[in-house]
């Protein structure tokens, strides 16, 4: 599903964005829109503008994961 392809891609960057998603998997806005908010609700991902508009969503656990790295 366009969900699973969506999280097995998160591998490539912690951040991302709706315009990201439809276009990385070739989904209507809406399409794009719905996969993402599965995401959040699973917890795999997080708004982190809080911007009604241009949101960016990370992906907690693999920023941790760069900041453990890094330490």
């Amino acid at each position: 599903t366009a969900c699973f392809a969506l999280a097995v891609s998160r591998r490539a960057s912690p951040a991302l964005t709706i315009g990201q998603v439809r276009k990385r998997l070739g989904l209507t806005y809406r399409g794009a829109q719905q996969n993402v908010e599965k995401l959040v609700q699973a917890r795999i991902l997080r708004e982190h503008t809080g911007r009604r508009r241009n949101r960016i969503y990370i992906a907690p656990e693999i920023v941790a994961i760069i900041h453990r790295k890094q330490a």
